[in-house]
C-alpha cells in the first residue's frame, strides 16, 4: 500500500513528476501498439503467398509488331532455352502492371449482388502453368478454348476465394456466371487462392482465351529449377533482325515481388528506426524525471542509509518505484488506444491494433525501458551520504 512504504508515500509529494512519467509511458505505450501493428501488418503483407509457384515463374514482356506466326516462333524459341518446361502467353501475372477485372454476379441484372474479380487469360494449361491446385471440378477442355472474344467463350474457372464470396459455401462447379458482354459462364473448376497483379486483387478468375499477339506480349516461363535462362539468351530468342521485336523486362516472380514490397520494406524499417528513437527518448525522459525525483528525496534516502538500509534495498525500492509508475502508465496507455480506437475506427483500419499478444509485448517492453532508463539513477542513489545531504558534485 502507498501508505505502508516511505519511498511510495513521499510520491504524494511529488505528484506533478510521477504523473509526467505516467503520461509519457502512456503516450509511448500508444505509440508503440500502433506502430508494431502497423510494421507487423506490412509484414504479413510481405510474406503473404501468391498463391503461385513464384520460385520457377519468369515474366518477359515483348514489344514489337507481331501476329501469330511471330507469337509462335517466339513461343518454341523460349521452350528450346535450358531449364524452360514450358511457355504460356498471359495477360497479367502477379506483382505486374497489367490489370484486367470484371464484375460478375450469379443471376442476370446483379439481382443478388457481384464480386469484382481478376482476370487471367491465356492458352492450354495455364492453371498449372501458374501453379494453382485445382481442389474441385476439372480443367478446361481443347475445344473450350476461344480467342480473343467475350462473346464465344462460355466455361470459367474460379478461385476457392471467389467461390465462398458467390455461392456463400455452396458448390461452386456447374453455377452460372453472369457478366457485362459475356454470355452466362458455367463454372467448370475451383483452384486454390490466387491473387492478381497487385496484392490486395482477390479473388480471381481464369478464362480459356487465348491472348492475342500485339505490339506488347507477356509470356510465362515456367522451370524446371529455380535458375532461370540467361537474359542474353533469351533476347537472342526474341529480337532476331526479321522480327522488330525486343525484350522489354525479363524477371523472375521473386525479382517482380521484391520490386513490388520495396515500399513497404522501407516502411517496415522506418517504423522500426522510429520506435527505437522513441523509445531512446523515453528512456531520457523517464531518467530525466527519476533524477528529479532522487534530488527531491536526497535527505530521506540518507535518513534510511543512517538507519541502516543497504544500498541494495535502495536500489529495489526505486526500481519498483519506476515499476509501479511505468506500469501504471502503460495501462492507462491500453485505455487511451481502445479509447481512440471507440471514438475512430478508421485508426484500427488503417494501422491496426496487433490483438492482445502484441499490446502485452508493447506493455512489456515499455516497462523493460523505464528499468534501463532506471540504472544510472540506481548508481547515484549508492552515492548519497549517510547524513541525506546535498548529492555530491
Amino acid at each position: 500500500m502507498l501508505g505502508a512504504d516511505p519511498f511510495l508515500a513521499s510520491l504524494r509529494r511529488h505528484r506533478l513528476a510521477a504523473g509526467l512519467i505516467v503520461l509519457q509511458c502512456a503516450l509511448t505505450t500508444v505509440v508503440l501498439v500502433l506502430a508494431l501493428a502497423k510494421a507487423g501488418e506490412l509484414r504479413a503483407r510481405i510474406a503473404a503467398p501468391s498463391g503461385t509457384d513464384e520460385s520457377r515463374l519468369v515474366r518477359l514482356v515483348v514489344r514489337g509488331p507481331a501476329d501469330a506466326a511471330v507469337q509462335s516462333r517466339e513461343r518454341l524459341a523460349l521452350a528450346r532455352l535450358p531449364g524452360v518446361a514450358r511457355v504460356s502467353a498471359i495477360n497479367q501475372v502477379p506483382f505486374g502492371i497489367d490489370y484486367w477485372s470484371a464484375d460478375f454476379s450469379p443471376a442476370p441484372g446483379w439481382a443478388n449482388g457481384m464480386v469484382r474479380a481478376t482476370l487471367y487469360l491465356g492458352d492450354e494449361g495455364l492453371r498449372a502453368q501458374l501453379g494453382a491446385p485445382l481442389l474441385a471440378g476439372r480443367d478446361f477442355l481443347p475445344a473450350e478454348y476461344t480467342a480473343m472474344d467475350l462473346h464465344a467463350v462460355d466455361s470459367v474457372q474460379v478461385d476457392a476465394a471467389f467461390a465462398r464470396k458467390m455461392f456463400h459455401g455452396e458448390p461452386a462447379v456447374g453455377r452460372t456466371l453472369h457478366a457485362v458482354g459475356t454470355r452466362p459462364l458455367r463454372v467448370v473448376g475451383v483452384y486454390a487462392s490466387l491473387q492478381g497483379p497487385r496484392a490486395d486483387e482477390r479473388p480471381t478468375l481464369i478464362l480459356p482465351m487465348r491472348f492475342a499477339p500485339g505490339q506488347a506480349n507477356t509470356y510465362l516461363l515456367r522451370l524446371h529449377d529455380p535458375a532461370p535462362p540467361d537474359a542474353h539468351a533469351v533476347g537472342a530468342a526474341v529480337e532476331t533482325p526479321a522480327s522488330h521485336r525486343w525484350v522489354v523486362d525479363y524477371r523472375s516472380l521473386p525479382e517482380l515481388r521484391e520490386a513490388y514490397y520495396r515500399n513497404d520494406r522501407w516502411w517496415v524499417a522506418a517504423l522500426l528506426l522510429g520506435m527505437g528513437l522513441w523509445l531512446l527518448c523515453t528512456g531520457v525522459g523517464l531518467a530525466n524525471l527519476a533524477d528529479l525525483l532522487l534530488q527531491a528525496r536526497l535527505r530521506q534516502i540518507g535518513l534510511c542509509r543512517a538507519l541502516g538500509a543497504r544500498s541494495a534495498q535502495i536500489r529495489w525500492q526505486l526500481r519498483r518505484e519506476n515499476l509501479l509508475l511505468a506500469g501504471a502508465g502503460a495501462l492507462a496507455g491500453l485505455v487511451l488506444l481502445h479509447l481512440l480506437l471507440l471514438a475512430w475506427p478508421w485508426l484500427g483500419a488503417q494501422l491496426g491494433t496487433g490483438g492482445v499478444g502484441l499490446q502485452a509485448f508493447a506493455v512489456g517492453l515499455m516497462l523493460l525501458t523505464g528499468q534501463c532508463a532506471m540504472w544510472p539513477i540506481t548508481r547515484e542513489a549508492d552515492a548519497v551520504p549517510l547524513t541525506g545531504g546535498m548529492r555530491p558534485a
